[in-house]
């Protein structure tokens, strides 16, 4: 293919996809604001590459976004029998085992899953890691809660790893409480745990999927682990919104209190047994 094919292909492609995020109602205005930005610096880079013929960089970026290799690309031949276009948005499927992350048989298996079994949109792909890989999209509840859904492939440690974020961060002010909260209900969960940024409140839901056999994923399991991830995201939701505005009910309050006055409690007295004295 010649470079200026390239050029045209992406340039579609990138079109269909920012107009998808124009109307997408699954995913936040803020999630919105950000993706439509980063499609228009996109687009932009491709007016770049149409006047200087040596900005390759930004071509091979765009092109690794869908899978696949620019360079593979201008060597590539268009027999007319496919739509080109659909080759670049199928990606992974049609890659070659060229040793990276993105060419795993696991890796192709998730973006199948989540883009032909689940019917998933607007998912962005990021596969320049040498380590890991992801997958990010949206989902809506249908009643105006947004969660950012993550999908992390690690290789090195046979794992992938299932992340639902929310629009917001829990307040500092109130972090000792949540604090509390978040350790009681991850005693209470078997599969799922929520996390927690300390530095500035981020939080969110994290499952984890150990692959005995790095070279097979269960399709039936990775579903069920992934929207048990997004359910229990819908779940907490009210209360880390609750949490993002320094909202806290009487019963949370008295239940952090008494524990501050247990611990202090069983401090004090196990400095006393040990002789220390208190000024």
């Amino acid at each position: 293919m010649k470079r200026e094919e390239i050029i045209a292909m992406l340039e579609e492609e990138l079109t269909k996809v920012h107009k998808q995020i124009e109307v997408d109602e699954d995913i936040t205005e803020d999630q919105r604001e950000s993706l439509l930005s980063t499609s228009n610096s996109l687009l932009e880079s491709l007016e770049e590459a149409k006047a200087d013929e040596t900005a390759n960089l930004q071509l091979q970026a765009i092109c690794a976004m869908f899978g696949k290799d620019f360079d593979d690309l201008l060597d590539s031949k268009d027999d007319g029998n496919g739509d080109p276009l659909s080759a670049l948005a199928n990606g992974a499927e049609s890659a070659e085992d060229d040793g990276s992350i993105r060419s795993k048989p696991v890796w192709q298996k998730i973006r199948h899953i989540l883009r032909d079994e689940m019917s998933l949109k607007n998912i962005l792909y990021s596969e320049d890691d040498e380590d890991y890989v992801t997958a990010q999209f949206g989902m809506g509840d249908g009643e105006g809660k947004k969660l950012t859904v993550r999908v992390i492939y690690t290789p090195g440690a046979d794992s992938v790893q299932m992340r639902a974020g929310y629009p917001f961060d829990i307040d500092l002010q109130i972090l000792p409480i949540a604090r509390t909260y978040i350790c009681q209900r991850n005693y209470e969960m078997r599969y799922t745990r929520i996390e927690m940024d300390q530095r500035d409140g981020e939080v969110y839901i994290s499952t984890v999927m150990r692959l005995d056999d790095p070279d097979k994923l269960s399709n039936g399991s990775f579903v069920r682990l992934l929207h048990l991830t997004m359910s229990t995201g819908f779940d907490e939701y009210d209360t880390f919104r609750r949490y993002s505005r320094a909202e806290i009910t009487d019963d949370e309050r008295a239940h952090f209190l008494s524990e501050v006055e247990r611990i202090s409690t069983a401090s004090i007295g196990a400095s006393t047994r040990s002789g220390s004295r208190f000024p």
